[in-house]
């Protein structure tokens, strides 16, 4: 309590609130939001599916926003490149006969 008598609120435990409502906020927006509706999803979907793919680096081709989904195609290759073994193990699993494709996961992982 301050001299006038009104609660205060320490410094950190208002930084750790505002810390705690912003990783809600991301966690609702990564789980709430179906698989490919976020803005960029797509690009950077085909920019792996690319590099797993084709083993090359893609070029630019389109304008932005343009159908094709290749705006990402400018951005530094390293992270993609982390991503390409990921995708390729998806569609190995995916082709064996031990995946049930019927059932489609809602985050677009397996099948």
């Amino acid at each position: 309590m301050s001299e006038s008598g009104k609660p205060t609120v320490a410094p950190g435990a208002l930084i750790l609130a505002l810390l705690v409502a912003g990783l809600l906020c991301r966690l609702g927006y990564v789980f709430l939001t179906p698989t490919f509706y976020a803005p960029d999803e797509q690009s950077h979907y085909n920019y792996v599916k690319h590099l797993a793919e084709k083993r090359s680096l893609p070029v630019l081709a389109s304008k932005l926003g343009d159908a094709s989904n290749e705006w990402e195609y400018s951005q530094p290759p390293g992270y993609y490149a982390l991503l390409a073994p990921v995708y390729a193990a998806g569609r190995a699993a995916r082709n064996q006969s031990w995946c049930d494709c019927s059932a489609r996961p809602r985050w677009g992982f397996g099948c």
